[in-house]
């Protein structure tokens, strides 16, 4: 009785060993560990210029994600190692690494750019992935770069251009804590490339030359309430994320007073929004 009893048994178990020694890797040091590759991607397509580094042109998809500096945090406290960065590389050998880690919790962390980087071409991209390490296992951990900046363009209308001969937009971050950074972007009058800037509340500042007789005026358009000590009046608006791309559309509302009409549309591939600037 014995014999039977015992032989399901050991067959189980031989069908087991036999499904993982796929799954199982046996020189990545101790048996506490296991072993990672990366592999990144980009949500969309984002052209980067050269002026970040290198001469000319534009660069790649593959030249840009290989210039990505990837880091692997521990998740969760050991008691020692809590927040501490473990892995550092550019993407461009990471790729071909089998790295090995401790079996536990991490994060991972893929950059490109500055990330409070302003100006035209300069978007700041990031990925970032939670994952476990197995012991005796090789995990593939897949992450997708996104901006993670505001992407910003500004449109001039067909009136406005007729009505104002000269004119530029500043767009401008309200955050306190870009004090000593550089927080603004121009749009001059012919600038037609989209723009990035760090996330968060926005001034935009309109000045035109009305009729091109000399009469500049100058136009604020934000949530600030100048009659309320500056209290945000209607934030929505005017408070962008990361991965948003804020389209203000400027166009003369009269030919006489100088008045302008400011929709903004804000774009984020999930919940588009569209909002009239009063």
């Amino acid at each position: 009785m014995r014999q039977v009893r015992f032989f399901p048994v050991l067959l189980l178990a031989v069908f087991l060993s036999s499904c993982n020694d796929d799954f199982l890797i046996k020189d990545v040091g101790t048996e506490g560990q296991g072993a990672l590759s990366l592999s990144l991607s980009m949500d969309n397509g984002v052209a980067v210029s050269k002026a970040d580094g290198t001469e000319g042109g534009e660069m790649t998809a593959q030249d840009t994600l290989d210039n990505f500096r990837v880091e692997i945090y521990r998740k969760v406290s050991d008691g020692m190692n809590d927040g501490i960065r473990l892995y550092k590389a550019l993407y461009a050998d990471a790729k071909n690494e089998l790295i090995p880690l401790d079996a536990g919790d991490y994060c991972l962390r893929a950059k490109f750019g500055d990330s409070l980087g302003v100006g035209f071409e300069r978007p700041f991209l990031m990925a970032e992935k939670e994952f476990t390490v197995r012991p005796q296992t090789k995990e593939t951990v897949s992450a997708v770069a996104k901006i993670a900046n505001v992407k910003v363009s500004v449109d001039f209308g067909e009136y406005f251009q007729e009505y104002y001969p000269d004119y530029y937009v500043k767009v401008i971050n309200n955050d306190p804590k870009l004090i000593g950074y550089k927080n603004s972007v121009r749009f001059d009058k012919d600038e037609v490339r989209s723009a990035f800037i760090h996330h968060g509340e926005m001034t935009v500042e309109v000045y035109a030359d009305f009729k091109g007789d000399g009469d500049w005026k100058y136009y604020q358009i934000s949530g600030i309430d100048a009659d309320n000590d500056g209290v945000i009046a209607d934030s929505e608006k005017f408070r962008y994320s990361p991965n948003d791309h804020v389209t203000f559309d400027i166009d003369a509302a009269d030919k006489l007073y100088g008045n302008l009409l400011v929709n903004i549309r804000i774009e984020n591939g999930t919940d588009d929004k569209s909002y009239q600037a009063e």
